[in-house]
């Protein structure tokens, strides 16, 4: 007769449920007591003694177990805690409701919901409840063990339903194909499909026919070794990929129209050369446009402080549409020219001009150039969800959760020495009466603090000043 560890059992099915970690570190789901250093928000299992095993079936050698174990949730002492931890142990509970794994017959909760047991000598939140399971195990070497609860066992003339492990041997028993489970769960394991009139093996991917040729793979199915420029890991997805790239080209026609090498080289050498389509990518070495048209937006990527990213000409411009809503959008912090210059009288159609000819550019996207020819800082807005987020701009708004008493922005812009500003930001009044009391900067990131946690979601605005 083999005892399960059930302590062990129950903490992985948590585990599992994503409710925390049984080898993090340090970790968060324990079997077991609960040592000393463990952190605040825990969840333990502890085996609670149940009715002692029972013979399953006369003479078969099997027996029957009911055991139960306590689940103690334990949560934090910050602000608001009893609400997050209480939906914890409620997830925690829901996440062991009615479960059938292959061991057991059944697992599942005992109790209605999880029981509120006041704090601890720390102030730390407390729940609990019972969790039931029942399993079978043999007394003997070779005995036909169900395990499934629809699994059914006769004894002189063996038969068998469902899933049952002989002498080691896996077996399912007859069924359809299209009933067959999943086979990486069942690699090694036998069935008979009554469709085709074949038993087949489970190889851990495909469940194949014993004597019967092996199926043609499809295009899918047919590794490929990513070499080059060509991303895909099978023959399907490469072919998408070539598609993808051809038709990102000239057409035939086209190219049949420039099938003469001197033609071609005439035609791309031209003042009225045709636009370019696409990236242009260039090298370390300078890269000349002259007499090339361009239609579309013109993006600078990537370029190191100091680095000269475009060059302008004396005497030409960027052009902006007739209703000035089309920008040169330069992907960076900071534009800068090499020497000073004054915002140019704009008029339709016309742009940014620059004597002097050069801009440089570093970082992210975070400015842009106006049709007036003003650099303007853009925004953020993290309000369509309460609670942390991430907002790579200068400024921003996000939105505190309710019963919270802070928020932390994720931001590649900030410095541990960076100045951030904050302020309530929002038509209504906060009924818990919540103000900012201050901000903390850290590299990567910005967390601003409320003097009370807000009776509902609270709107803020933040400005990182370097």
């Amino acid at each position: 007769m083999s005892l399960r560890d059930v302590e062990v059992d129950v903490a992985l099915l948590l585990e599992a449920a994503g409710l925390g970690g049984t080898t993090s570190s340090p970790p968060t789901i324990y079997a077991g007591p609960i040592p000393a250093g463990a952190p605040d928000a825990i969840i333990a299992c502890r085996d609670s003694p149940e009715e002692e095993p029972e013979q399953y079936l006369a003479n078969t050698g099997l027996v029957y177990h009911r055991d139960s174990v306590t689940v103690l949730v334990r949560g934090t002492r910050a602000p608001g805690s009893y609400v997050t931890d209480g939906a914890r142990a409620r997830a925690a509970w829901s996440a062991l409701f009615d479960l059938h794994p292959a061991e057991y017959v059944r697992v599942s909760p005992q109790d209605g919901r999880p029981t509120y047991l006041g704090t601890d000598n720390e102030q730390r939140h407390l729940w609990s409840f019972t969790v039931g399971l029942e399993y079978l195990s043999a007394t003997a070497p070779g005995v036909v063990v169900p395990l499934s609860r629809d699994a059914t066992l006769q004894v002189g003339g063996l038969s068998v339903t469902g899933r049952t492990t002989l002498g080691g041997l896996l077996v399912l028993a007859a069924m359809p194909f299209a009933s067959f489970p999943a086979p990486a769960d069942y690699r090694g394991a036998l069935a008979f499909d009554t469709d085709a009139g074949l038993l087949r093996v489970s190889t851990g991917s495909a469940w194949l026919a014993i004597g019967a040729p092996s199926p043609t793979p499809t295009a899918a199915e047919v590794p490929v070794t990513p070499t080059g420029e060509l991303a895909a890991s099978n023959v399907q997805d490469a072919l998408v990929e070539l598609q993808t790239d051809v038709s990102g080209r000239a057409t035939p026609a086209q190219l049949a129209a420039k099938a003469d090498a001197s033609a071609l080289a005439a035609h791309t050498a031209a003042a009225t050369a045709h636009g370019v389509t696409g990236a242009l990518v260039g090298t370390t070495d300078v890269q000349t446009l002259s007499g090339k048209k361009h239609s579309g937006l013109l993006e600078v990527v990537d370029v190191l402080v100091g680095a000269v990213a475009f060059r302008i000409p004396a005497g030409s411009y960027l052009a902006f549409s007739a209703a000035g809503d089309r920008y040169l959008h330069l992907s960076s912090n900071v534009i800068r020219s090499n020497t000073a210059f004054a915002a140019p009288s704009v008029t339709a159609g016309q742009g940014l001009g620059n004597e002097s000819g050069a801009f440089a550019v570093d970082g992210s996207s975070n400015f842009i150039v106006n049709r007036n020819g003003r650099i303007k800082r853009l925004s953020g807005d993290t309000t369509s969800t309460a609670g942390n987020a991430i907002s790579n701009t200068w400024k921003g708004r996000a939105k505190v959760a309710a019963g919270q008493g802070s928020v932390t922005i994720t931001n590649s812009l900030c410095l541990a020495t960076s100045d951030v500003f904050a302020h309530v930001q929002q038509a209504t009044a906060d009924a818990s009466g919540a103000c900012v009391v201050r901000t903390v900067a850290a590299a990567g990131s910005l967390t601003i603090y409320l003097n009370t946690p807000p009776a509902a979601d609270l709107v803020l605005a933040w400005e990182i000043r370097d």
